[in-house]
């Protein structure tokens, strides 16, 4: 009791209500055991009563602070221990006559002593192992970060990640991986399959212990607050979490008693989602019964059930055909707009990243090759283009292009020519050079090239 109010009151004891809480302890106690004390002959008397009372007042006080400040073990070995010398010698003061008498009561005390010390000596090597292993683990999970990333700038962000390295064995599946992704973005986290982009998921949910590096999200350390973590995030992963036997309302039911939710805001928010998920007509059929994608927009409803801030999808479109592809991404981009989450989308489909995300990331066997917008990486690693639409694109005209010193390719489909430029330049020379062939040009625009060729000319250098 001494101890939870210590614990209640944050290190400040209320001590009036611990004297008192103690005293009425002693005076039950002490109540109890009168008749016992007469029948060996002690007397009682105000003074021995008072002393009782104090006795047992500051033992509770030292108690409760052994209990607050060292832990229950600590406290359970003092209250032991006290016990141990003062019962023990009761019987040897009380038990004067007759030498069985004495033995007995010597014998019990070497017994108690003996266990006292024992439990002591396992209490002590207990408490070392545990020492030396948080030790252990503080040493190796020590990591030095930049003086730039303070722990108030880490919190504004929804996912912080600094040097983040995980092996498996001989393996090296993420390292040292770092991001900084500010909240309420939909952010693409792209590469070939064994890029590590599952690994980083489970790491960031606390579900992997990371080898060495931190990661933080939404502010939260993902080793050791990887609860508050997961009570805060949705995640969809390789398994949708959706009970087949069940219909997609009971699913939902189930998942948000699971959160904790309030019976009126958890049928509010599952109608809420399901009507926007074009479900809420079949909310009473079977899930078992429906197609691919209707099962992968209900696992989606789920993870934004208990209103998250922030999404981890794995590959959320894989294995859909076009058309329910197209509506799970469409169905993204509304939630992150109206929910204003940040969803971290792990992807190799570009069409995907290209549609959805304001930030990307591309990630191969492990490590970090580029990062930024759409339009940044493929203003870095895509080559610019002009488009040209006519007549009369004869060989004559394309050899007088290749020849120009910043054509480096050219593809020719009917009326339509494609010019791979190795540098942006004026397209009025280009222009000048068919017309002055014979051609007759109607349109020119400028282009860069898709996403899907900046990723595969950034994972064919990082193969060479």
């Amino acid at each position: 009791l001494g101890g939870l109010l210590f614990q209640e009151s944050d290190g400040r004891p209320k001590l009036a209500v611990l004297w008192i809480a103690n005293i009425l302890f002693a005076l039950v106690f002490g109540a109890a055991h009168l008749p016992a004390a007469e029948s060996i002959g002690w007397p009682i008397n105000p003074l021995i009563v008072t002393r009782t009372l104090v006795v047992n007042g500051i033992g509770g006080l030292v108690l409760g602070w052994l209990f607050w400040t060292f832990g229950l073990e600590t406290a359970m070995l003092a209250h032991f221990l006290g016990d141990v010398v003062l019962y023990t010698f009761i019987p040897v003061i009380a038990l004067q006559e007759g030498e069985t008498a004495r033995h007995l009561a010597l014998a019990g005390v070497v017994v108690l002593v003996l266990l006292a010390l024992i439990w002591a000596w396992r209490t002590l090597i207990v408490e070392n192992r545990r020492y030396r292993a948080q030790t252990e683990m503080m040493t190796e999970q020590k990591t030095t970060l930049p003086i730039t990333h303070t722990n108030k700038i880490n919190s504004e962000l929804a996912i912080f990640t600094h040097n983040l390295t995980k092996e498996f064995e001989s393996v090296q599946a993420l390292d040292n991986l770092s991001l900084e992704i500010p909240p309420g973005i939909i952010f693409g986290f792209l590469g070939p399959n064994g890029a590590g982009k599952t690994t980083t998921i489970r790491l960031l949910l606390g579900l992997l212990e990371p080898t060495s590096g931190v990661a933080q999200v939404l502010g939260f350390d993902t080793q050791t607050q990887a609860d508050q973590i997961r009570a805060r995030t949705g995640a969809l992963l390789e398994h949708s979490g959706i009970y087949e036997q069940m219909s997609a309302e009971d699913n939902l039911e189930f998942y948000g008693r699971a959160f904790l939710m309030p019976e009126a805001e958890r049928q509010a928010r599952i109608q809420e989602l399901l009507t926007e998920m074009g479900l809420w007509e079949r909310r009473k059929d079977r899930v078992g019964t429906w197609s691919r994608g209707m099962k992968q927009k209900l696992a989606l409803a789920r993870t934004m059930l208990h209103r998250p801030k922030l999404i981890l999808l794995d590959e959320p479109t894989a294995g859909l055909d076009v058309q329910f592809a197209v509506a799970v991404r469409e169905d993204l981009a509304a939630l992150a707009s109206r929910e204003r989450v940040t969803i971290f989308l792990t992807t190799h489909n570009m069409v995907d990243a290209e549609k959805l995300c304001q930030q990307v990331a591309v990630i191969r066997d492990g490590k970090l090759i580029a990062q930024g917008s759409p339009a940044e990486l493929q203003a870095r690693a895509g080559k610019p283009q002009v488009e040209v639409i006519g007549r009369g694109f004869s060989d004559q005209a394309l050899v007088l292009l290749r020849a120009h010193p910043q054509v480096v390719a050219i593809q020719k489909q009917d009326h339509h020519l494609t010019i791979d430029l190795s540098k942006e330049t004026d397209t009025a020379a280009l222009v000048s050079i068919l017309v002055g062939a014979g051609a007759q040009v109607e349109e020119v625009h400028r282009s860069k090239a898709s996403l899907e060729e900046v990723f595969l000319t950034l994972v064919g250098e990082q193969d060479a």
